[in-house]
């Protein structure tokens, strides 16, 4: 039941504060040790006020032994005043004969006689000293036999003197003893009780604010800051929680970084393999078409006789610029197929977890082959389109896969045409001409805030029939081209970079 009881009370939750913990043990410490003290202290002094007494009675036995003048009243209260002891002559028969303290009241005279009366006789030379209780108080006593003459009323003969001391004079030196240490005691524990709750205080604080940190970092907030504080053991921990923050932090992006990229892998595969028979057939189709038209000119001529070849001239003419037309657009319209066949099949291999062959290009060839795509779907959603680009500077300068740029940028003049009605393509040559930097901005509002750090990861979008794969298919095709994808505001309009290493290309 005590075992219970203990553990209980170890259990409420004040013994669980740390505070406490800390504290309880050292002032348990300290109370024991200035008990100790106090008490060995009261001990000593005991034991030294006790030989003391000792002494002094000895000492007046001593004188006693060495006199012979008669011991009356008078006598008596002098050598009380001396002394600090009381003094009392008894006849032979135990009878008191003499006193210096008042003994007038017939019961306190009975009851000294009677008290008196238990101490031994003992001669001067050899005095015993005994405690009794006289008018409810203590005192230290010895009875001698005393050679003098005694005298009341005239009579003589051997008698006995009792020398007294009160106790309480020696009780209050011991206590005195006792109580300077006790105090000191006490003060030193009020200060090392105050100096150590402070401290305490701290240190407590310290170990909350941390444990407030860790309970973000349980909760997945891993970009807080963590105050380090003092390098002490608790500043240790707290560099070590925060490593295992960033630590985690960096996990758990990587793990979003994979989930993201298994989805969009299963997405991919299955929008590849629908939009691959889709692309086949629309191609094909085109084919049929193109080849039909190039057979269009001969048929017509074998029909028409020369006096209708001169009638209709005119209408000749702008018939075969229609069917130029024509042609160009069937030759864009099969370009674009193709690429977007190359397009899915390349999806299709980024579902697998494989990487298609890489198909070294010209920089200039992508962007001419996207911009001659791109330009009617400008023109038909009333968008400028502008294309800076420095064909000096990267004329004689490939990409180490032409696909994957032409994607890669394409997805960002898609995303710049639906936010914007200005649309500019900068394609550059960096300083040191390592490195080439395409920049796609739009003069729309930019991305929210809510989604400006998390921009191209997989299946973020701001746009409610988006699926917010094109700037995660950015960001991968930049790193499979060993650069990086990034963006930012600058005077009103949002910018798109795609930095990668050039490759010099010789032209033949």
């Amino acid at each position: 039941m005590v075992h219970q009881n203990l553990v209980g009370l170890v259990l409420m939750p004040v013994f669980r504060s740390l505070r406490t913990r800390l504290i309880l043990p050292l002032l348990l410490a300290a109370v024991t040790a200035t008990t100790l003290v106090a008490a060995g202290s009261y001990w000593l002094a005991a034991r030294t006020a006790d030989a003391q007494v000792q002494r002094r009675l000895t000492s007046i036995a001593t004188s006693i032994d060495k006199s012979d003048f008669p011991l009356s009243r008078n006598v008596l209260v002098l050598l009380s005043e001396l002394t600090s002891a009381t003094w009392v002559t008894l006849d032979g028969s135990g009878r008191l004969i003499e006193s210096s303290a008042d003994l007038s009241e017939r019961s306190v005279r009975d009851e000294w006689v009677r008290r008196l009366g238990e101490l031994p006789s003992r001669p001067a030379s050899a005095p015993e000293v005994r405690t009794i209780r006289l008018g409810g108080r203590t005192h230290w006593g010895m009875r001698l036999r005393y050679a003098g003459t005694p005298r009341r009323g005239g009579g003589a003969g051997s008698s006995d003197v009792a020398v007294l001391l009160d106790d309480s004079q020696w009780r209050e030196i011991r206590f005195r003893a006792a109580a300077a240490p006790l105090l000191t005691g006490l003060a030193t524990i009020g200060l090392l009780t105050a100096i150590t709750l402070w401290l305490v205080g701290r240190l407590v604080a310290r170990v909350r604010r941390l444990q407030r940190q860790v309970d973000g970092i349980a909760g997945g907030e891993f970009a807080g800051e963590l105050v380090v504080g003092p390098h002490d053991e608790l500043g240790q921990l707290a560099t070590a929680v925060r490593g295992l923050a960033d630590q985690l932090g960096r996990m758990w992006q990587e793990l979003r970084q994979r989930q993201g990229q298994q989805l969009l892998h299963q997405v991919a595969g299955g929008l590849a393999h629908n939009l691959r028979n889709t692309l086949t057939g629309a191609r094909m189709a085109i084919e049929l078409v193109q080849r039909e038209r190039t057979k269009w000119p001969d048929a017509g001529a074998s029909d028409i006789s020369a006096s209708d070849m001169g009638a209709s001239d005119a209408a000749t003419k702008a018939d075969a610029g229609s069917k130029a037309g024509d042609a160009a657009g069937l030759r864009i319209a099969l370009g674009q197929l193709e690429q977007a066949e190359d397009y899915v099949q390349r999806l299709l291999l980024v579902s697998r977890g494989k990487q298609g062959e890489s198909r070294p290009e010209l920089i200039v060839d992508c962007l001419s082959g996207l911009c001659d795509g791109l330009g009617n779907t400008a023109r038909h959603l009333g968008v400028r389109l502008t294309w800076e680009i420095d064909r000096e500077g990267l004329v004689s300068r490939r990409v180490a896969d032409g696909p994957t740029l032409s994607a890669a940028v394409s997805n960002l003049i898609w995303n710049a045409m639906q936010a914007g009605r200005d649309v500019r393509v900068e394609a550059t040559c960096e300083a040191d001409a390592g490195w080439c930097r395409i920049d796609v901005s739009d003069d729309g509002p930019g991305p929210p805030a809510d989604v400006a750090e998390t921009l191209f990861e997989p299946f973020v979008t701001t746009k409610p029939e988006g699926l917010g794969l094109g700037l995660s298919l950015v960001r991968r095709s930049a790193d499979t081209l060993g650069g990086d994808a990034s963006w930012f505001r600058r005077a009103g309009r949002t910018y798109f970079r795609l930095r990668f290493p050039l490759v010099r290309f010789p032209l033949v």
